[in-house]
């Protein structure tokens, strides 16, 4: 029960290693946004303070799925996960496409592969898979019966 519990342990560690290791947000540089990207919307103090009442109050960062770039440069985004001037994340509540008029955003950016980050976790994906196999072969080799007597097997 107890190599079971650790085969889960070690699976979980890995498989979570690997989910956060392939993407990081990055800052918008030459490829412009296209719609359906992950972004995050990083706001101005101003921004801050006119879209509490859409978000909350003290809210820094946005998260979420870009879904309208209108052509002043403001982004439509369907919003997902908040981060607060303290640090803190949380998700977001509201619902629907919140709009984000250009001056209030200080930055852009948005969620690609990082390659470096995803073969580590990928390695570290399959140390953990290969440590659950040779536990479960440690303990399926370790509680197989044999035959004690040594005798042929009854007709």
């Amino acid at each position: 029960m107890i190599r079971i519990r650790r085969c889960a342990l070690v699976a979980g560690f890995a498989a979570l290693t690997f989910n956060s290791a392939c993407y990081a947000y990055q800052p918008v540089t030459g490829i412009p946004l296209a719609e359906a990207q992950r972004v995050r919307l990083h706001l101005t103090t101003e921004g801050t303070a006119e879209l509490a009442r859409y978000l909350g109050p003290r809210v820094e960062t946005a998260d979420g799925v870009l879904t309208r770039i209108q052509p002043d440069g403001g982004l439509g985004v369907s919003v997902e996960t908040v981060q607060l001037t303290d640090g803190s994340s949380q998700p977001w509540t509201g619902e629907g496409v919140v709009m984000f008029p250009a001056p209030y955003i200080l930055r852009v950016e948005r969620s690609e592969l990082n390659r470096s980050r995803t073969i580590i976790g990928a390695l570290a994906l399959a140390g953990g898979l290969l440590a659950i196999a040779s536990l479960a072969l440690k303990t399926t080799g370790s509680q197989s019966g044999g035959d004690a007597g040594g005798g042929s097997p009854p007709p």
